[in-house]
């Protein structure tokens, strides 16, 4: 297969679209861990930095559960400052986590969008597959139902010739020489259909078959049985294994 055929390119180009948003997913994701991180990080600072030395540095390194058992300090302006403070992180923290969920959501739509995505060129590429398939698929009958039909329009010509062929050869004012020439010109036929992969058959004498005969007439006989072919008036033929035209025969009856 061509590398730069036009099959080749809408493949490589639906990868690359996969891949891209893959990338896009995933550092979305990475980007909403890292805001995350860095807003804890910032709230553990601010409240190390900032209320530690109001607290004391008595509950440093203190336990949370021992901590908060402890007394509040006697200075209330600044236990109220540190209340203050507490309550402003308290809100941009909710804030953040208003964000992050928003963030989240967000992300949520676009994996929704991603999979729509890949669902829609899984289709198209159903559909592409498909089509090659059923193209294959005509280029492989046309020609063979270009040549059934030919051949079909040019057995009349050949029963013709089969005609006029059997009479010459029976014509006893006719040359060895001219007759050999007929035979000649029959056999030179037979061996075009045979490399067209055409099989010719013959029906006189067999019991009549309704599925490779067709009979044209009935003829009483009292020498073969009731539905003998008593003569052919156009040979059958197969093509690749499959009917092509039945034999046109007399069949017998009784008398």
């Amino acid at each position: 297969m061509n590398p730069n055929s036009p099959d080749d390119a809408s493949s490589g180009l639906s990868g690359a679209l996969a891949a891209a948003l893959a990338d896009v997913e995933a550092l979305a994701e990475q980007k909403v861990k890292d805001a995350e991180r860095d807003h804890i990080r910032e709230v553990v600072e601010s409240v190390t930095s900032g209320g530690a030395a109001q607290i004391g540095p008595d509950i440093r390194g203190m336990p949370a559960e021992e901590a908060a058992r402890r007394p509040p300090p006697a200075d209330s302006g600044a236990l109220r400052a540190m209340r203050e403070q507490h309550d402003d992180l308290r809100r941009q923290l909710d804030d953040e986590r208003a964000v992050t969920l928003r963030v989240t959501r967000q992300l949520d739509e676009a994996r929704s969008d991603l999979k729509a995505t890949r669902q829609r060129f899984k289709r198209m590429a159903d559909q592409h597959d498909e089509l090659q398939k059923r193209m294959a698929r005509q280029e492989l009958e046309v020609p063979a139902r270009l040549r059934k039909q030919l051949i079909q329009n040019f057995l009349p010509a050949l029963d013709s010739l089969d005609t006029v062929s059997a009479n010459l050869l029976t014509d006893t004012s006719l040359s060895p020489e001219a007759r050999r020439g007929v035979a000649m010109v029959r056999a030179s036929f037979d061996r075009t259909l045979q490399l067209c992969e055409v099989v010719v058959f013959d029906a006189e004498g067999q019991r009549f078959d309704p599925v490779v005969h067709t009979a044209i007439s009935e003829e009483s006989a009292t020498d073969v049985a009731p539905g003998t072919v008593l003569r052919q008036v156009g040979r059958g033929y197969l093509l690749g294994g499959k009917l092509l035209r039945s034999a046109q025969v007399v069949v017998a009856r009784q008398p």
